[in-house]
């Protein structure tokens, strides 16, 4: 993805929870076509379409921070965040047990600097 790419998410994958009301969809398109951005559809996955529904609207990443007020923020998946924890356990319980191998290793006499 190039640094001039205009990413696009949905309101559920921007916000991490699906909109309470149909109000909040309606009250972020029409500030979109108030700035005259034009949102995307983004195809849902199968198992997801309804007969109503078949899309989602998306909507660029910065107009979404400036409505939302999150321009500070970095968003991350769930998944992605799960998986980072996963890994930073592991390293952790890793090192855990190295260094009680270092450890169980070493007499009292073998810390003497001499």
């Amino acid at each position: 993805m190039s640094k001039d790419e205009i990413i696009y998410m949905s309101l559920y994958d921007y916000l991490g929870r699906a909109v309470k009301n149909s109000e909040e969809g309606m009250r972020v398109a029409d500030i979109a076509i108030s700035k005259g951005i034009q949102p995307r559809p983004k195809l849902l996955p199968e198992e997801l379409q309804t007969d109503k529904y078949k899309s989602v609207a998306t909507y660029p990443l910065d107009f979404l921070d400036s409505i939302y007020k999150r321009s500070e923020q970095v968003l991350v998946c769930q998944d992605e965040l799960m998986e980072v924890i996963g890994r930073v356990k592991d390293l952790e319980d890793k090192l855990n047990k190295l260094l009680n191998v270092t450890n169980s290793n070493v007499d009292d006499a073998d810390d003497l600097p001499f």
